[in-house]
């Protein structure tokens, strides 16, 4: 409890839990944009190479985050060095898109389904009432597949808060810019001089706590937002 204490006093705890939030949001919000983009043209635009463009989108899933983080090290560490990019001073930064890049596939399947699902001759007769493409994705498309943005994008965001792989890389980095979950593995490795893994499992529970609070805050959204789409 004394060590745990020391941990808030000195603010360590309080800087990874706010990391996190702000990788992890910023990071959800790439990847709706991102990932709804992706969706659409692979589900409604007859484009050359949509089928590759799929597969790019979903490959992250299947691809080891030590080998994400161990790539994005070497490439801009190498080509952006003394940059914004820099992985040796804002590893945050590279946080954020090792977040996008991994964990978009949830998002862009959620949104395909919903695609998938919603008949594309509505949006043809909003085109043909002169309504430009992008209009009609915003007004007739998007609140049709609310439920699956908002599904896809709060398992994204839950999965951007447990990721550890690429977090223990470039959190390593520096701890000021380090996620909650590196902390926890700093806790768990430093745990024989402490005794005791129990600040971890604290750690633990306060990440629990936050996950749960914005799936509950999504479902009754959610739940609103349904109602008044009629859906």
């Amino acid at each position: 409890l004394e060590y745990m204490q020391s941990l808030f006093e000195k603010g360590e705890v309080q800087v990874a839990i706010r990391n996190s939030l702000t990788y992890s949001i910023l990071a959800t919000l790439m990847i709706v944009l991102v990932g709804s983009s992706v969706a659409y043209v692979v589900s409604r635009r007859k484009v050359f190479g949509r089928e590759i463009l799929d597969v790019l989108s979903t490959m992250p899933i299947a691809m080891p985050g030590i080998l994400v983080g161990l790539g994005y090290i070497v490439f801009f560490g190498t080509f952006f060095a003394e940059t914004p990019l820099d992985p040796f001073l804002y590893p945050g930064t590279l946080l954020i898109f090792t977040y996008t890049v991994r964990r978009m596939p949830f998002t862009v399947r959620s949104i395909f389904a919903g695609l998938q699902q919603t008949h594309v001759s509505l949006e043809e007769a909003a085109m043909i009432l002169g309504a430009s493409r992008a209009r009609t994705f915003l007004t007739i498309a998007l609140p049709l597949i609310a439920a699956n943005v908002i599904g896809g994008a709060l398992l994204s965001f839950v999965y951007c808060m447990n990721e550890v792989s690429t977090s223990l890389m470039l959190g390593s980095l520096d701890d000021t810019q380090a996620p909650i979950t590196y902390l926890m593995s700093k806790l768990i490795y430093g745990s024989a001089a402490v005794g005791t893994v129990s600040i971890t499992a604290a750690l633990g529970v306060i990440l629990m706590t936050l996950q749960i609070t914005a799936i509950t805050l999504s479902n009754y959204i959610l739940k609103q937002r349904t109602a008044f789409l009629g859906v």
